[in-house]
């Protein structure tokens, strides 16, 4: 292969060929900058052939043709990232810029060069549309036999189909008549079948209509029986829980004075015997500040031991007082809350709701001038309740006020 025919088959003419097939194509943003940078790429890629095309092959080097063929590849990729990106038009003017670089050393073709690169161009243009042409005109020729033969074979298969056609049609008219004539028969049929049973229906349905009216007023009856009974278990079952509750109340406001009673007994032994040692300590003491064989030291000793025991013995019965208070406030509540029931036996439903509120109050929440005279809130409201009872009428609104005014 001669020097020439290596430097022209170089496959950097054909990436050349490439960026400019991408450079001629259809379909550039409507943007000025970008058909700038294509119409300056189509220029550039023309130039540099031209230039090609008007040097001897032997001034060419090939290490300018490599150069070349990463410059035309960088413009197709410039190219194509232009066409969905505006913005990639700064890279195509470099790669023009790369392109202009490496050929300004090969000489321009005068003008006659450039007409018959021109002419060159065109001629080759022309023998390959003539072969596309040729190629073209077998295919369409091929394509007109296939043709025919598909339209031979479509005219025969229409043909079996239209005689297939009349025979179903045939048996489908007489398939049609039949099912006429047994669907007419078939609706008389029907028809007389659906009159004798709407007949039948309606005489049944009036027997039950009134079968169920009577049930129905024997159920209201038996269910009105039965809502009453329950109304009257329903208040039973609310007495008995009620006064379930009483006294479980009751009986643990008498536990809990049992449990204090017990402590206040521990606390007032604990007080008598602390008490009684810590008298005993003093008298040791002044025994021993009589008989003065004792250091002061010692005696002061004694003192302080004698008032500490004292001093507990007084906490002791303190608390002793304490749990005392609290084991009569519980029987107190124990007592109260058992005698209820029998204070409201005579009372009305409405006036009950009203005196359970003010007892409620009355004993969880005692006036303070209740506490300072020493009476409780329920001696102060059984006082009430028992005098209105002993009278023979409860009045609540009274028995409420005389409980709170005291």
């Amino acid at each position: 292969m001669s020097w020439e025919q290596a430097v022209r088959g170089h496959t950097a003419w054909t990436v050349h060929g490439s960026a400019l097939a991408q450079a001629d194509a259809d379909g550039w943003p409507d943007d000025e900058n970008t058909r700038d940078a294509v119409d300056r790429m189509r220029w550039v890629l023309r130039d540099a052939w031209a230039r090609f095309e008007g040097m001897d092959a032997r001034q060419v080097m090939t290490s300018t043709l490599d150069a070349l063929q990463s410059q035309f590849t960088q413009a197709t990729d410039s190219l194509v990232n232009l066409r969905s990106n505006p913005a990639y038009a700064a890279s195509v003017y470099a790669a023009c810029d790369a392109i202009l670089s490496t050929v300004a050393s090969w000489p321009r073709p005068p003008a006659s060069a450039e007409v018959q690169v021109v002419h060159k161009t065109a001629e080759a243009f022309k023998v390959g549309m003539e072969k596309a042409l040729t190629g073209f005109e077998d295919t369409i020729a091929e394509a007109a036999a296939e043709t025919d033969k598909t339209k031979a074979e479509f005219a025969a298969s229409t043909a079996a189909l239209t005689t297939t056609l009349t025979t179903l049609s045939a048996r489908i008219e007489g398939q049609t008549t039949r099912l006429d004539v047994a669907l007419n028969t078939a609706a008389t049929r029907y028809e007389e079948a659906e009159n004798a049973r709407s007949a039948t229906f309606e005489d049944a349905a009036a027997l039950r209509g009134k079968a169920f009216d009577d049930e129905r007023d024997r159920v209201a009856t038996l269910t009105s029986e039965h809502l009453s009974r329950l109304e009257a278990m329903l208040g039973e079952a609310r007495n008995t829980l009620q006064a379930i509750g009483v006294t479980t109340t009751a009986s643990h406001y008498g536990s809990y004075a049992k449990r204090q009673s017990r402590a206040g007994l521990a606390w007032a032994l604990g007080a008598v015997l602390l008490g009684v040692g810590g008298a005993l300590g003093a008298l040791w003491a002044l025994h021993s500040v009589a008989s003065g064989d004792q250091s002061w030291q010692l005696i002061s000793l004694k003192s302080l031991a004698s008032t500490i025991v004292l001093a507990v013995a007084g906490y002791a019965a303190a608390q002793a007082s304490g749990h005392r208070h609290e084991e009569r406030r519980a029987r107190r509540m124990e007592l109260g809350l058992a005698a209820l029931d029998p204070f409201l036996a005579n009372v009305d439903g409405e006036d009950v709701k009203t005196l359970r509120l003010a007892l409620g109050a009355e004993l969880f929440a005692a006036p303070a001038k209740e506490q300072e005279r020493g009476l409780s809130p329920l001696a102060s409201l059984q006082q009430a309740l028992t005098q209105k009872s002993l009278a023979g009428r409860i009045d609540v609104s009274a028995g409420v006020k005389e409980a709170n005014q005291g």
